[in-house]
Formats: structure tokens, sequence, C-alpha cells
């Protein structure tokens, strides 16, 4: 009897060893959308940029002003750096850049606290990958209610986790 082995490269990584790829960042702020002027998010938070939240101070200090891209682009890096650290400590386990990315962006719009107390994460640390899109859905919801644009950028964070990371990929 003869067997067929299949060796996929998966091309993992340690979440501490991971960068988040460009497909992630163009989601993050493609869903958190560009307003260079402080505005209040579905949630009640004080925003500017890409989703960079503000405390009631800051809110106050740019009331009336718009940043430039170059500082919207500054926060916003700042932003990823912090929440892809949460997501470093957070899992255990190997995961593909994409897979890594799509955390780092549901993290960036949830926050670490939700990230920590999901059962998300509890799947994806035992290796329960195929779990993870569902569970990604399951956060639909700012303010009590059920928004379209959370379910769809759930739906395009869960493709990006099954997405698979060629090897060969400068992404």
């Amino acid at each position: 009897m003869r067997v067929a082995v299949l060796i996929l490269c998966a091309c993992l990584c340690l979440p501490s060893e991971c960068e988040v790829p460009e497909r992630a960042t163009d989601l993050i702020k493609r869903y958190e959308g560009f307003v260079p002027v402080v505005y209040v998010d579905p949630a009640g938070h004080p925003t500017v940029c890409w989703g960079s939240l503000l405390t009631r101070a800051e809110a106050r200090a740019l009331r009336g002003r718009a940043l430039t891209p170059a500082e919207c682009e500054r926060l916003f890096q700042e932003d990823l750096r912090r929440e892809a650290g949460h997501v470093r400590r957070a899992v255990q386990v190997h995961l593909t850049p994409y897979q890594f990315g799509a955390l780092t962006s549901w993290t960036f719009n949830l926050g670490v606290g939700n990230l920590r107390r999901s059962t998300m994460l509890r799947r994806i640390n035992a290796e329960r990958h195929d779990e993870v899109p569902y569970q990604m859905k399951r956060w639909n919801r700012a303010g009590g209610r059920k928004l379209l644009g959370l379910v769809r950028r759930r739906a395009a964070e869960a493709r990006l986790y099954q997405r698979p990371y060629p090897c060969n990929s400068t992404d």
C-alpha cells in the first residue's frame, strides 16, 4: 500500500515574531474609515482618523481641528503596534501572518479586554482554528445594537483568518 503525503508550506510564525500584513492594515482602515476630525463612534467613544480612541481631554484639545494625513498615520501606527502587542501576548500558538492580522484587526476594533475574555481566544490557544471564524462573527454589536458594518467587518476578518498565506508572499 502506497501513501501519498502532501506537505503544505504553512508559513507559521510565533505571535512574538508575526508582523501585521498589509491586507490586515488595509482592512482596518477600510472599516474604520478616515475622519480627520473628532467624532463620537457608535459605541459612544471620542475618536479621530482611522478609529483612534481619544480621552475626553484629548478630544477637547482637538475640537474644531482637522488632523493632517501624516498625523493620522502616526496615530494609526501607534494604535496598530499597541493592538498587535496585545495579540502577541494573548496568543500562545503559531499563526499564519493573515491569522495574526485578522486578530489584530478584531482587537483594534473591540479591545484587548474583549480578546482576553473571548471564547475565540480559547479556541485559538486550543488550536481549534476551524471554530475561530464563527467566534469572530459573533462580535457584531455596538451599544447593544447589531450593526451591519460590524457584521461585514467580522466577515472580512473571518475570511482573512481562513486565507492561506503563501510562503513567498511579501504581504
